[in-house]
């Protein structure tokens, strides 16, 4: 790979992760002096249960369309059962809210701002397969732009109803929004949308690949999503919100690393012969480091001033919550360069 390509896609990865971390955390900010600590808690234990059943989909299929030899039926089929799973999975969760609400007065206050979420899914993995396209043709800019914009105008608008409208609707609607517009973006005009119809055996050289693939995200899910799932079965919602304040921090450098394996890593490794795979590698962990492994060194030692300044001195418990979390963070960042590999 040219060094002007790799530039080029490192440029375009720091664009996006910049937009997805950054502007998502300035928005909880708002969320979070806006927004009761407990509807904040059960929106997160709402959205971990929403990865949770969308890691259930086969979404290994997208690592293998983006390495495999491309046709027209493997990407029909290929999108045919993701968006089957997503709908599956979509009803299972607005389900799984509303008996929660039938066992739970707190629940049952916010039940459809909570069963709304759930669309999430249906968006998310429905754009699995035309990202794929993308990712092949190594669109950095395309890639990198489409989550910038979704980003930016889904927040916008989140932003818009939780300060005029309700806050719970703003928080609840932004993360619904931002995949919607994401799938929008990703198909409009790229010629990258395959109409779903699945086509018997055409996948069949993909099922092994697809499926380890899919296992590691199922596990990757569990890792990043469970705790707080177990820990609202302890815990009231207030004290969730202030764990998930901390996840927020580990959760923005989870997906700095994700928008890097997406938009740069992926397409390097599907496009570069193995020989070259140490080096690429090695420029890979360089790049995490310098762009990430310093503001978490900061912002561990200075853990408990920047929660009061930032988030409010209410949210001050939840620093050594959130120093810790960085840590891991920056674990799961790295682990997102070999995951890409």
């Amino acid at each position: 790979m040219k060094p002007s390509v790799l530039l080029s896609g490192a440029a375009w990865s720091a664009l996006n992760a910049a937009v997805a971390v950054l502007f998502p955390l300035a928005l909880f900010v708002l969320f979070a002096r806006l927004v009761p600590p407990w509807q904040i808690g059960l929106v997160a234990v709402a959205l971990a249960s929403l990865e949770i059943l969308k890691a259930l989909c086969p979404q290994g299929l997208y690592e293998t369309l983006v390495a495999a030899e491309p046709t027209r039926e493997r990407e029909r089929s290929a999108a045919a059962v993701l968006l089957a799973s997503a709908a599956a999975a979509t009803v299972a969760f607005a389900a799984g809210v509303g008996v929660a609400a039938a066992l739970s007065e707190t629940v049952a206050e916010v039940w459809p701002w909570l069963a709304a979420l759930g669309l999430k899914i249906l968006f998310d993995v429905a754009t699995l397969q035309p990202q794929a396209t993308l990712a092949r043709r190594a669109a950095f800019r395309l890639l990198a732009l489409r989550s910038v914009g979704a980003n930016l105008l889904a927040g916008a608008v989140g932003a818009a109803l939780a300060w005029k409208v309700h806050p719970l609707t703003g928080m609840a609607a932004y993360p619904v929004l931002q995949s919607a517009l994401l799938f929008l973006f990703t198909v409009a005009g790229a010629g990258a949308l395959a109409v779903p119809r699945f086509e018997r055996g055409a996948l069949s050289g993909l099922r092994r690949e697809a499926g380890f693939a899919s296992a590691v995200r199922i596990v990757a899910a569990l890792n990043t999503y469970l705790d707080q799932i177990l820990i609202a079965a302890f815990v009231p919602a207030r004290a969730v919100a202030g764990f998930n304040l901390g996840k927020r921090i580990e959760t923005a450098l989870a997906t700095t690393g994700s928008t890097f394996s997406n938009v740069l890593f992926q397409p390097m490794f599907a496009s570069r012969p193995a020989s070259e795979r140490p080096r690429l590698l090695r420029a890979g962990r360089g790049l995490l480091t310098a762009l990430c492994g310093a503001p978490v060194v900061v912002f561990v030692v200075l853990a408990e001033p920047l929660v009061g300044v930032v988030f409010g001195e209410r949210w001050l418990w939840a620093a050594l919550a959130a120093a810790l979390l960085a840590v891991s963070g920056l674990a799961r960042l790295y682990g997102t360069l070999y995951g890409a590999l």
